[in-house]
């Protein structure tokens, strides 16, 4: 007869609080070291189900596995009848192992004598009817045979997913097994996350619905540290708002005065930080503009020094963490919208690079420079002149331009996992505290990144032939995979396939395409490739999902041009201006067009530019436009500011490009000389 299935309903237990669907996914699928078929997990009424297919002689241990959590098994055996639906066209069963990293196998279950030893213990294995000695693991899911490489329950039904359900005994994540069955919009799980850091400090800016009224913002946590509002009357800000996603405070004017702050001296704000090894920050930021002298968002510091623990920025291409009065600065696009910023500070780490990081909606970003923390170097807080600030500095006249709905201080280094939750949760609504409960909570989980998202995958050029695309994460352009890069991946031009150029071979004079590329079964590494399309690279063997995002460039002697990009839309070119000049003494009287096309790739229509100006009389002028645009005689107009010829050169500012990168330009006399030179591009890559 065919094996069983059992069910296993667990309700509440009142002696240990929830059950976790993680911990009952590592204690009988790895713990117990069973060998198991799962049919489905469901969860209702705060009831989880969990069916798997299994034996009658390895129930009592399942049985005390259950039993551990809630007092008292709730056990169902049922009969199960192999459906032909589960069966290739050779009347075998395909199935994936954590002993193998989740590698699609298949298992002969023609008669009925091997169909009812899918089963086996770890004794068992190395029949030949049997599985493999190395594959001695937990069975954690089975494809169905009508569309190969998708993901279905055992019984096959439901959803395909698009990644294969692996666990690990050594994966501390509650409720990883069950999201990647059931999560989706609007699902909610009965989930446990061990390892969460309360904040000491939150400040939920939630106090009015608008205007100056409130007198503190006020401390969500116990023994609550309010902060004195400081507000300004000319400009008036900061402003409580009360947009849809959560309240927040504004600041309509950069380098200006206001903002709430108070002395941390004798608080639990200083006793939590100072001396210590290990501490985080969040900050929920929608910035317009910040100023070149360093605006502040979430400071603890002196007058106007760096930052004892302070997040700040002075341009809209970074975002800057300082600690100990030591500047630290990351690539960031701050002036993306609303974004989740945390901080996480750990001198405790080995590696040097792990003792500061910076997350931004949940995923790491790039260092850009500045002095890392020394091996266990505590934090000093405790100057009598320190003070907590939001939106401003010690000193005032540091505002940003824009909005803060959220700030809060741990006492600790908190995982990827609760940042990711964190980030997901503050980024629908920052009225409410996001830190998940180590109990169990209703949570909304997403199955999958929406199919625009894109995170990182910042690019450089290492050598001629070599470059880097950084950490990053994103979704595949045919939405039906996550494509993520937990470190940098590699690509030279000179090698083929995955990790280089994808056909063909290399040319001068050419744009190739920066392509992040994956495996929907898991099978292959995520990697990096360069292709000449930007839509349709030729894929390696092994790999089937890819997604754009970066452009590189061969120049004349079909070497990589020297780059780097400081966020997802800005790349700078690290060569001489004359390497990149677009025009060489113009002195075109009327419009004449400027080919751009060797600087700027062909999704790019904004270009960085600066000018050389040698004009004739001190009465001349230069004017530019998108290339065609025969209706615009004066957009951007540069007039001599001298009474006779004189030379200028000019800093870099932005000019806008035609769909063939070509701007035009004019000068007002045929004796001006006029230099062009590109120093990078903004390009919205989807």
């Amino acid at each position: 007869m065919a094996d069983p299935i059992f069910v296993y309903s667990v309700a509440a237990d009142t002696a240990n609080g929830l059950v976790s669907p993680g911990t009952l996914e590592r204690e009988i699928f790895n713990d117990a070291g069973l060998l198991v078929a799962l049919k489905s997990i469901l969860v209702a009424s705060d009831v989880l189900t969990i069916e798997m297919k299994t034996t009658g002689t390895v129930k009592a241990t399942l049985d005390a596995v259950v039993a551990a959590h809630t007092g008292v098994p709730l056990i169902t055996p049922t009969t199960f009848l192999m459906d032909a639906s589960l069966l290739d066209a050779n009347g075998r069963i395909k199935y994936a192992t954590t002993e193998d990293g989740g590698k699609v196998q298949t298992w002969d279950v023609a008669d009925a004598a091997a169909r009812d030893a899918l089963v086996v213990g770890a004794s068992d294995v190395g029949n030949s009817a049997k599985l493999a000695t190395a594959d001695v693991g937990s069975y954690l899911f089975l494809l169905n045979s009508v569309s190969p490489n998708v993901w279905l329950p055992l019984d096959g039904a439901g959803t395909p997913f698009d990644e294969k359900v692996k666990a690990s005994a050594t994966d501390t994540v509650s409720g990883r097994l069950i999201e990647k069955l059931l999560a989706g919009p609007g699902v909610k799980l009965k989930v446990t996350t061990p390892a969460v850091t309360v904040p000491f400090a939150q400040y939920l800016l939630n106090e009015e619905d608008n205007g100056q009224g409130a007198s503190h913002a006020e401390d969500n946590q116990p023994t609550p540290f309010d902060i004195e509002h400081d507000y300004s009357t000319t400009p008036l800000q900061p402003e409580y708002i009360n947009p849809s996603t959560g309240h927040g405070l504004e600041w309509i004017t950069k380098e200006e005065a206001g903002g709430p702050h108070t002395l941390i001296t004798g608080t639990k704000i200083e006793t939590k930080l100072h001396g210590k090894t290990k501490a985080s920050m969040c900050c929920v930021l929608d910035i317009d503009a910040v100023d070149a002298t360093v605006s502040r968002f979430f400071t603890i510091g002196v007058g106007i020094n760096a930052g004892l623990f302070t997040l700040e920025a002075a341009n809209t291409t970074e975002i800057w963490f300082a600690y100990n009065d030591t500047l630290v600065k990351f690539a960031m696009n701050l002036i993306g919208g609303r974004q989740v910023v945390h901080v996480v500070y750990d001198s405790d780490q080995a590696v040097p690079e792990d003792r500061l990081r910076i997350y931004v909606d949940g995923a790491r970003v790039a260092r850009n420079s500045g002095t890392l923390p020394s091996l266990a170097e505590t934090l000093d807080v405790d100057d009598v002149l320190a003070e907590l600030f939001i939106g401003n500095r010690a000193n005032n006249e540091r505002s940003p331009d824009g909005r803060i709905h959220y700030c809060s201080l741990y006492d600790a280094a908190i995982t990827q996992d609760q940042i990711t939750m964190e980030a997901s949760a503050l980024a629908f609504n920052d009225d409410t505290d996001p830190t998940p409960s180590q109990t169990g909570e209703a949570v909304e989980i997403a199955a999958a990144h929406s199919k625009r998202y894109r995170r990182g995958f910042l690019s450089k050029s290492l050598s001629t032939s070599t470059l880097e695309v950084g950490i990053g994460s994103c979704r595949n352009n045919t939405d039906v995979l996550n494509l993520e890069l937990t470190a940098a991946a590699t690509v030279d031009i000179t090698t083929s396939g995955a990790g280089g150029l994808d056909t063909g071979s290399e040319a001068a004079n050419t744009w190739y395409a920066i392509h992040v590329i994956g495996d929907t079964t898991g099978a292959n590494a995520t990697k990096g490739m360069l292709s000449l399309s930007a839509t349709a690279p030729t894929m390696p063997a092994g790999y089937n999902a890819f997604r754009h995002v970066a452009w590189a460039r061969n120049d004349s002697g079909s070497n990589l041009k020297k780059f780097r990009y400081h966020t997802e839309q800005y790349c700078h070119y690290n060569t001489d201006r004359t390497d990149q000049t677009a025009l060489s003494a113009g002195s075109a009287t009327s419009f004449t067009a400027v080919d751009c096309s060797a600087f700027v790739p062909p999704t790019a229509n904004l270009a960085e530019i600066s000018i050389s100006w040698e004009p004739n009389s001190g009465a001349s002028s230069v004017q530019m436009r998108p290339g065609g645009q025969g209706s615009i005689t004066d957009q951007i107009n540069i007039r001599s500011a001298e009474t006779s010829a004189s030379s200028y050169d000019y800093p870099p500012f932005q000019a806008a490009l035609d769909d063939v990168q070509e701007l035009d330009y004019i000068v007002s006399s045929s004796g001006d000389d006029l230099w062009i030179y590109v120093h990078g591009f903004y390009d919205e890559i989807y």
